[in-house]
């Protein structure tokens, strides 16, 4: 399989190291859903990742935690950022917490695979959670 050009560079910010890699490839042909990823500190970036658990957990640098929002909506973080003392993001009312590390919102179909966000989530999300 031929490699399609990088779909994010630097998105961890606030984390190094080995294990974090910086740019999320995808295969030529593979799907890419679209998602909504909220890195530290920034404004929300609207994207197309590659699909599978490897993809997902490189945008949150480790495992993966999903906490669904409303039917058929996620927002995907790392399920250890706490521990690993990450660098605090945004305020999740449904958490009652601060999520630490870069998060991002994606939908699932009845499958619960991963597929693309619409205009109106992007917009959606970007107003309830502004960067702090």
């Amino acid at each position: 399989m031929v490699l399609a050009e990088p779909v994010l560079k630097g998105f961890a910010d606030g984390m190094s190291g080995p294990d974090v890699p910086k740019v999320v490839h995808a295969y030529q042909g593979e799907s890419m859903p679209r998602v909504l990823l909220f890195p530290v500190s920034e404004d929300p970036q609207d994207l197309n990742i590659a699909t599978g658990l490897q993809a997902m957990q490189d945008l949150v640098g480790g495992y993966i935690e999903n906490v669904t929002l409303e039917d058929g909506v996620g927002l995907i973080c790392n399920e250890e950022g706490k521990l690993k003392g990450l660098p605090m993001n945004r305020r999740v009312k449904e958490l009652n917490d601060i999520i630490r590390g870069p998060f991002f919102i994606s939908r699932y179909n009845d499958e619960g695979e991963t597929v693309d966000i619409t205009d109106a989530d992007v917009k959606k999300f970007t107003k309830r959670f502004p960067r702090g």
